[in-house]
């Protein structure tokens, strides 16, 4: 998976990464997530078809956040590639934050970890955003989350859910 993060109105480095997957262990099982209102459902089926569809969809959880970062998916769309995911993260702190990719973690229905598989980062200053443009070696994943390290408490998103 590549991600790559640019500059936004501020002198943060654009951050480009390779991630690999890590296919489950035995001990390892898929994702298990509580299921989805009826409300909350029809609108995941919605987003899975749109994808099914060669369409950009939104994730379920499309913006969370801390007292340090905001993370906002703006989009997910296939790709040749796999599954292309938009977005980007703003330090909603005080002071000035290290943001690298390596905090950055995915795990599809399988159990399937992305991770990356470097350290490159950047430094973002107070009320700067950074883009991210995220590649995913999946073609069709049922379901997706993604685990954000960088600050406490880690913020968890799900981005699609097949039920």
């Amino acid at each position: 998976m590549l991600v790559q993060a640019y500059r936004s109105r501020s002198n943060a480095r654009p951050l480009a990464e390779h991630f690999a997957a890590a296919p489950p262990s035995a001990a390892t099982t898929g994702i298990n997530l509580p299921p989805l209102p009826p409300n909350i459902a029809g609108f995941a089926r919605t987003a899975l078809a749109h994808l099914a569809g060669g369409e950009q969809a939104a994730a379920l959880t499309p913006v969370a956040q801390n007292s340090a970062i905001q993370v906002t998916i703006k989009g997910l769309a296939p790709s040749e590639q796999g599954l292309h995911i938009s977005g980007q993260i703003k330090n909603i702190s005080t002071a000035a934050l290290p943001i690298s990719l390596s905090a950055f973690h995915f795990t599809d229905e399988q159990g399937t970890q992305y991770a990356a598989s470097g350290g490159s980062s950047t430094t973002v200053a107070p009320g700067q955003s950074v883009p991210l443009d995220m590649t995913l070696p999946i073609p069709q994943p049922r379901q997706l989350t993604l685990r954000v390290e960088l600050s406490q408490p880690p913020l968890t998103m799900v981005l699609i859910q097949d039920h």
